[in-house]
């Protein structure tokens, strides 16, 4: 009985130090004007990582739920210009050579659905548009302008096949950091 009266104590403790760290993380985005919004890897290497779905309900109860930190997400990613930097952040294995921009244009979705249940994994839907880019082909570093040449079709269509992945990936990480948990998304090309 005793073993269990600690464990219990030691969990509750445990918790309010979660719940310190985060509230203490988004309180600081708020008063410096940022969106707050979480931030898993610094939480993960601070020894956090176990407490995901704790830390996910702390945020939404710190936003006013779902459909709030949706809006938020919303209103931080419309518009938002991302690069290769960004992605390596996230991990992708970017070529160093690589550079270039996209801007998310717009979220699709209309709302958040809230929880999934297994198996109906809610589908984020956006687009995005690459604004410049530089990428190493065998004829060296090309621009986005000299790639339209059609003797680069096939590296092009290669190359933006593994963009829209990372764009994709970058956009489910952003969402989970606003306590967001969608299934897969589903991004579109514009102009």
């Amino acid at each position: 009985m005793r073993d269990l009266i600690r464990k219990i104590l030691k969990e509750s403790v445990d918790y309010e130090i979660v719940k310190r760290t985060v509230t203490k993380q988004l309180d600081k985005k708020v008063k410096s004007g940022e969106v707050p919004s979480l931030n898993f890897d610094y939480l993960q290497k601070i020894g956090l990582g176990n407490f995901e779905d704790e830390i996910r309900q702390i945020y939404l109860d710190f936003v006013g739920g779902e459909e709030e930190a949706f809006k938020l997400f919303k209103k931080y990613l419309e518009g938002k210009v991302i690069n290769d930097v960004d992605l390596r952040n996230i991990g992708h294995n970017v070529h160093p050579q690589d550079k270039y921009e996209f801007q998310i244009i717009r979220i699709y979705n209309p709302d958040y659905k809230g929880k999934r249940i297994i198996g109906s994994n809610e589908e984020l839907e956006f687009s995005f548009k690459l604004i410049d880019g530089e990428f190493l082909t065998d004829d060296g570093v090309l621009s986005i302008e000299e790639m339209q040449d059609e003797r680069y079709d096939g590296f092009w269509n290669e190359i933006t096949e593994v963009m829209q992945i990372e764009v994709d990936d970058f956009v489910l990480v952003t969402a989970n950091d606003f306590g967001l948990d969608f299934g897969w998304a589903s991004s579109e090309w514009t102009l």
